[in-house]
């Protein structure tokens, strides 16, 4: 590296380091964008003539900055997301989904920071779980006798599911769901829970910011009592009732 460019890459670590701590630097959309442009950069999945970028992002941010983009959280994320997939498109790189963007909360994190996860989802779950992407699931029709009883943990809330065989759950944030969630990185139908040979599966309805169980983004999914499902920022614990 030439000197000039060490001296920049020096000035640019300290005014996004201690020195911008210390000046009360204050986190802007376009920081957000330019930082989750170079994340991209340096998580690239190489394929045999392709190289795929990451499509599902969790951004987080301190509190004090997510706070100060609340009211329009979900149209930052949207643009963020734009924002990506321009970039691939200026390098030349592909996505194997849709691109999700979803602002998350870490307290750990200084005003000025930025931490990013993301992981390579296919859509079509064509690609494998070595990837990082939705593995798919084919189990059979239901059965009589309905599943095993089971609830969610949401926050302080205990929400026991029903044992019927044929019964649908529906969660998101819509007020004509079967559990609703009232938060903006939920989407208004979300996800649905379906019993299937005596279990729940989870089935993603096309949601803005995804679901995931244990980490793992699917688009349909086995729960099991101990299983943490995630709907965009909200986390559900699954749990065993009493028979």
């Amino acid at each position: 590296m030439a000197p000039v460019a060490r001296f920049e890459a020096f000035v640019r670590g300290m005014l996004e380091g201690r020195l911008g701590a210390w000046l009360g630097a204050r986190l802007e959309p376009v920081d957000i964008a330019r930082q989750l442009s170079a994340y991209i950069d340096g998580h690239l999945t190489l394929g045999s003539a392709t190289r795929y970028a990451p499509n599902a992002f969790r951004i987080y941010l301190s509190p004090r900055a997510l706070q100060s983009f609340s009211a329009f959280q979900q149209a930052l994320a949207d643009e963020l997301a734009a924002s990506a997939v321009a970039h691939a498109q200026a390098s030349g790189y592909r996505f194997l989904g849709r691109v999700r963007v979803v602002l998350l909360e870490d307290p750990s994190l200084p005003a000025h920071r930025i931490r990013f996860e993301a992981d390579v989802v296919d859509r079509a779950a064509l690609t494998g779980a070595s990837a990082g992407t939705t593995t798919p699931l084919v189990l059979g029709p239901a059965i009589a006798g309905g599943p095993l009883p089971m609830a969610l943990v949401w926050r302080d809330r205990r929400i026991a599911l029903p044992t019927d065989a044929d019964a649908v759950v529906t969660l998101g944030r819509a007020l004509d769901n079967d559990i609703i969630l009232a938060t903006a990185t939920v989407s208004r139908h979300h996800a649905r829970l379906v019993p299937r040979g005596g279990v729940w599966l989870v089935e993603d309805l096309a949601s803005t910011h995804g679901t995931s169980v244990n980490g793992r983004a699917v688009t349909t999914g086995l729960l099991r009592p101990g299983d943490v499902l995630a709907l965009g920022g909200e986390h559900l614990t699954v749990a065993a009732e009493p028979s």
